[in-house]
């Protein structure tokens, strides 16, 4: 998702996306590299980027703090998670995120992070919004667009306006940075005020 036009001058700034690879397949390095190298490739294709190629060639699993590729997501460091299962059409019984997002026999799933705070596996996101002002007024002052904005206040676990919806939007965003320039304002004018009073004796 890069910067729309009226964004002129806006960085783009693609999703980062962490791939937790189930593999039921012989693995030899060469076969993993070529996997890792086929999903960068894709990740590019769509506007994003591979963070890390995480291989599960365990035992099924049955509680979320048992993926390491959730952690990335779980800090901030990742924006969208990218399950794969191999060979094709296999799915481990009794995995967790198989059984949550490889349904009907799907080899592949692609989610976000509010997407994965609605399966609970991730925590829940609770950054009060005066933190978030901050930290949207930074990556706006970084080049960021308004798209990446929202998508990194939802890695980063702020709470979104709308509980309904559960992430935050362009829109969200424009009215957060409103905000904080507003309140930039103000206090630059309390500032400017309390230099120009006389000094009490």
């Amino acid at each position: 998702m890069g910067a729309c036009s009226h964004n002129a001058g806006m960085a783009r700034v693609p999703v980062r996306v962490v791939c937790h690879a189930i593999l039921r397949i012989d693995v030899v390095p060469e076969r993993v590299q070529r996997l890792r190298e086929d999903v960068a490739r894709r990740c590019r294709e769509g506007d994003a980027r591979l963070v890390e190629l995480v291989v599960d060639l365990g035992l099924p699993k049955t509680r979320p703090h048992e993926y390491p590729a959730l952690n990335y997501l779980r800090t901030g460091a990742a924006d969208a998670l990218f399950v794969i299962s191999l060979p094709l059409g296999h799915r481990p019984d009794g995995d967790l995120l198989a059984s949550k997002l490889l349904a009907d026999r799907r080899s592949f799933a692609w989610i976000g992070v509010p997407g994965l705070r609605a399966l609970n596996l991730l925590p829940p996101a609770v950054g009060p919004r005066s933190f978030a002002r901050g930290r949207a007024l930074t990556l706006r002052e970084r080049g960021f667009p308004l798209d990446a904005i929202a998508r990194w206040l939802d890695s980063e676990g702020y709470v979104a306006p709308d509980p309904a919806l559960g992430e935050w939007t362009r829109s969200d965003v424009n009215k957060l940075l409103r905000e904080a320039r507003a309140l930039a304002k103000q206090t630059s004018a309390t500032s400017s005020d309390e230099e120009r009073s006389p000094a009490l004796l």
